[in-house]
């Protein structure tokens, strides 16, 4: 058993009982009565737990309310037993040694071990991670400096670029850096997996970025392809639609009307680049359509024409 599992045993036996006993929980626990007052004394002298010996009592309890560990215990292993799930599923992840997971299943008791066996994180578009890749960018990310990648974009075309890496971020199982590129003077989002070549550089970026302007970049639209241009997209929802998006938070930024009345869901949110919301829009068929603003209208109503003249014998035979 873990000393973090014995110290949760004794805050919850002081709180339901008033008291606990280095004897009963030692048995308890099949350790010698040492190891739990070394528990106490690590209570009392780490996280300054207001617990004392009465002598009266012959235990231990509680000068005060204590209220660190309030309703933490339960929640604490149970997160412990979710993230046990996660990272047995988790393909997209740079890293998932045995120690890792050994310490995780230690720092849990068996009951909790057996939850985490009947949790299942499953993602079914991932891609796998380039760990001499990813190391670059944490040393980057550590030390400041400079990264040298060759790039190729969504429409094929490579580049040579240098960039200072500012956040690693899992977007839908994939792997990205927000980075300021040097060779655009921008902020700009990179998919680790278009990278060919990246070196880390012996300089480091002299421009002074700000944290709050680069979370503002991270977050200022929908979807992974930013933009420094926004626009306020209005997209309708029918159907099944209505009760799939109802509830969904595609952006921080996104407002939401439905109208149960004319049976439709109104949402409208910041977009920087149309690719992506286009791609979830047509995956909801004719349940799904752009209204505003016309340009990105005409883009999706494009879509749905080169689609059916794409298939449109395959439909009339059909029919």
């Amino acid at each position: 058993m873990s000393q973090m599992e014995r110290i949760f045993f004794i805050n919850r036996r002081i709180k339901k009982y008033g008291y606990v006993k280095v004897r009963d929980t030692a048995s308890l626990f099949s350790v010698n009565e040492r190891t739990i007052r070394r528990d106490i004394e690590y209570m009392r002298d780490r996280i300054d737990a207001p617990i004392v010996y009465d002598f009266y009592k012959k235990a231990f309890v509680y000068t005060e309310e204590f209220k660190l560990f309030e309703n933490l215990d339960e929640q604490m292993i149970i997160f412990y037993s979710l993230l046990k799930g996660m990272l047995k599923t988790m393909k997209y992840l740079p890293v998932v040694s045995d120690e890792i997971m050994d310490k995780i299943s230690s720092s849990m008791s068996k009951e909790y071990n057996s939850i985490s066996d009947l949790v299942h994180f499953e993602i079914t578009d991932y891609e796998a991670p380039n760990i001499p890749f990813f190391e670059k960018v944490f040393n980057a990310l550590i030390t400041g400096n400079l990264l040298y990648i060759f790039y190729v974009n969504i429409d094929g075309k490579k580049t040579k670029r240098k960039i200072q890496p500012l956040r690693l971020i899992n977007y839908s199982g994939k792997w990205y850096i927000a980075a300021f590129c040097t060779t655009a003077d921008d902020y700009r989002i990179f998919a680790i997996s278009r990278i060919s070549y990246i070196e880390i550089l012996n300089e480091e970026n002299s421009l002074e970025l700000q944290k709050s302007e680069i979370e503002k970049f991270i977050g200022s639209s929908f979807g992974i392809f930013k933009s420094t241009t926004l626009e306020n997209v209005t997209i309708k929802f029918t159907g099944i639609a209505m009760s799939i998006v109802n509830g969904q938070i595609w952006h921080n930024d996104q407002k939401i009307v439905s109208d149960k009345d004319s049976e439709e869901l109104i949402m409208e949110l910041p977009v920087g680049n149309f690719t992506e919301l286009l791609g979830r829009v047509m995956s909801f068929g004719a349940n799904a359509e752009v209204v505003s603003p016309d340009k990105y209208r005409e883009i999706w109503l494009k879509s749905i024409k080169e689609t059916y003249y794409k298939y449109k014998d395959i439909i009339n035979e059909r029919n």
